[in-house]
């Protein structure tokens, strides 16, 4: 580097050089410093910056973190949180050395926003507050990973404010109704808000949407972007995260709806947006039509929550078949997690306190996320939510560590707080569902934590009608819920009765599992299995006392197999012999293979054995009717759809 008066101005400026990432020489300057000193100072600073050296300021080094992390977040995030460092963090810190600023700096700084009050006396949020606080040590901690900062002050001190778990709003289906009627007016407010309300998605990716996006035939939208307005410009960026991309499947009448819509916009182009309005448009159309409605206003992204509240109602409706109907339906069966022991449905997971149901539950939930075998049982990978609410983070860091060292799942979740059944829990479900539309498991640890307390709550009424809400949940969603529950210290001829509580629990369950120690003071166990779906097994565990992970030493019971089924073999030649994939009558489906079945019967069968064909074959089946009539398609590619 090298410092130069500019003659002719009568300003300064430094030459800097230096060998970038690459290992090229560059050059590169800087001018306009109105004494030599500033500009000494500069390029004393640019100097500790390219060697990273943490002499430098605060503000430098917030230079260093934008250049680490800008790329690797949506613009939209790093506008946020630039914003948040630069107006609350960089005044305060901004000209003091990193390396100078201790704990006490970070608790003056944190006294002076906890004072703070707007003119209407107002203080900053708890959210804020802590959001503020995590800001400021991220940095630190950047420092501190990469750059060989000693600690974190910031961390040291503790976090600032909590955060705010504000009321979950939203509209029933009538009051929607009510507010969409006003809608009626503006062609443009009623589309966009019969999209939010029965497809579920968010604000920008209603923005985003396209006519391309739309499959009328397949009555579904695919939601693969979202919309920002940035720096003035309209920007299109992936969806909020990879598992927002995604197909919904739209009601007949609102593919009516968005049908007539487009036929409205003249000249539309198939990538071109559909709703050109701002989030503000939707804002005040929102104040407006809840106003002349009679109904509460609520946040636009709080008909995410009235459309999970939907999906709950029609996920306890009930319809009536007949027999006919029902053999000539096909039923898309649901593998199960962990074969031959968990499968979709609602199960109790019982053993007395202290036993190391927990850790178990860990173990199963660890093994479904990744999907990776329990002992010698296959495992399909799913996401995974457990609800530890007898746990609090800590507590689980330090067991999941013992159990898998820092070895993680991206789709495994925990929370250590939920609502009661009836009171929050139902839409909290709901919601993570349809976020992470592959979810297969959820753990709630323990039962007696979403359940009431007291009076005609331990009914046998209200124990079966518990089990039967969730059971409906679990089955409307093709998932397993599985809730730890205890045993009562009295033996019992069977001892499934050890689970206390009454008999209803159980008897609406699909199964249940019971965890009991050999001894106390041991670390052998059985747990015994029985459900709808598995046969009874007893498995011997015994738990590694260095881990804590329980291991299988033998089951008791060996599983059950099918016996083989020449049909579905026939149809795994015959699809395998027309490049994995066959489509025809049932008549010609007949005349193909080597058993001797009537076409009106086969399509029957199959309905039955879906199912088992994908499973021992891995071979889809759907049957439609056509003009031509019923016509029976089979295939591997699960890229492909019927």
């Amino acid at each position: 580097m090298a410092v130069y008066k500019d003659n002719a101005t009568g300003t300064w400026r430094v030459i800097y050089r230096f060998t970038n990432w690459k290992g090229e020489r560059k050059q590169t300057q800087k001018r306009g410093f109105a004494t030599k000193r500033e500009a000494q100072a500069w390029e004393h600073e640019a100097m500790l910056k390219q060697g990273a050296k943490l002499d430098m300021t605060f503000a430098s080094f917030f230079e260093v973190y934008e250049a680490d992390k800008k790329q690797r977040v949506k613009e939209s995030t790093w506008e946020s949180k630039s914003h948040v460092i630069r107006t609350k963090i960089l005044p305060y810190f901004g000209n003091r050395k990193i390396a100078e600023i201790e704990a006490k700096d970070i608790i003056t700084w944190q006294n002076e926003l906890l004072a703070y009050r707007d003119e209407k006396k107002k203080p900053y949020s708890q959210t804020y507050l802590k959001t503020l606080h995590n800001q400021l040590s991220a940095i630190f901690n950047h420092a501190v990973r990469y750059y060989e900062l000693r600690s974190n002050p910031a961390a040291k001190v503790g976090n600032m404010g909590s955060e705010e778990h504000k009321e979950m709003l939203f509209w029933t289906k009538e009051e929607y109704k009510k507010f969409s009627f006003e809608m009626m007016d503006k062609p443009v407010s009623f589309y966009a808000f019969e999209m939010l309300y029965w497809c579920g998605i968010r604000e920008g990716e209603l923005l985003a949407l396209t006519a391309a996006d739309f499959d009328f035939e397949k009555e579904t939208v695919r939601i693969n972007k979202s919309y920002q307005r940035l720096h003035g410009e309209d920007v299109i960026t992936t969806p909020k995260t990879k598992k927002s991309n995604r197909m919904i499947k739209m009601p007949k009448f609102l593919c009516e709806e968005m049908q007539e819509y487009l036929s409205m916009l003249y000249g539309l182009k198939k990538k071109d947006r559909i709703f050109t309005v701002t989030k503000s448009y939707l804002h005040h159309e929102m104040d407006r039509g809840a106003n002349a409605a009679g109904v509460k206003r609520i946040r636009i992204h709080d008909l995410r929550h009235s459309h999970i509240s939907l999906l709950i109602d029609m996920g306890f409706s009930a319809v009536a078949i007949s027999m006919n109907e029902l053999f000539d339906t096909q039923y898309q069966s649901k593998p199960p997690l962990i074969d031959g022991l968990l499968y979709p449905g609602t199960y109790i997971f019982a053993g007395s306190p202290k036993l190391g149901k927990s850790f178990l539950m860990a173990q199963l939930a660890y093994h479904v996320s990744t999907g990776t075998p329990l002992w010698n049982y296959t495992t399909r990978k799913g996401t995974v939510l457990y609800l530890a609410l007898e746990d609090d983070y800590r507590r689980l860091q330090e067991r999941l560590y013992r159990m898998f060292g820092t070895e993680s799942a991206d789709n495994l979740f925990f929370s250590v707080s939920a609502g009661q059944l009836g009171k929050g829990l139902d839409e909290q479900l709901a919601r993570f569902v349809a976020e992470h539309t592959d979810t297969k498991l959820i753990i709630i640890d323990t039962l007696q934590k979403v359940r009431e307390v007291g009076g005609d709550n331990y009914s046998y009424a209200n124990d079966y009608q518990i089990m039967a809400r969730l059971k409906s949940f679990a089955d409307a969603h093709g998932l397993c819920i599985l809730l730890v529950h205890h045993t009562r210290k009295q033996t019992a001829d069977d001892k499934f009765d050890m689970i206390s509580g009454t008999s209803g629990l159980l008897g609406a369950a699909d199964g249940a599992f019971l965890l009991q120690k050999e001894k106390r003071t041991g670390n052998a166990a059985t747990l015994e299995v029985s459900g709808r779906d598995q046969q009874d097994q007893k498995l011997y565990l015994v738990r590694n006392t260095e881990t804590l992970l329980w291991e299988l030493q033998r089951a008791e019971t060996e599983l059950w197999k099918e016996p083989p089924e020449p049909l579905l073999d026939e149809i795994a030649e015959l699809v395998m012999k027309d490049i994995s994939s066959w489509e025809g009558s049932a008549t010609e489906l007949v005349s193909l293979i080597k058993v001797e079945i009537q076409p009106h019967v086969i399509t029957r069968k199959l309905n039955i054995l879906s199912g088992r064909l994908y499973a021992e074959h891995g071979i889809y089946y759907k049957n439609n009717r056509t003009h031509d009539g019923r016509k029976i398609r089979f295939w591997k590619d699960d890229t492909e759809t019927a």
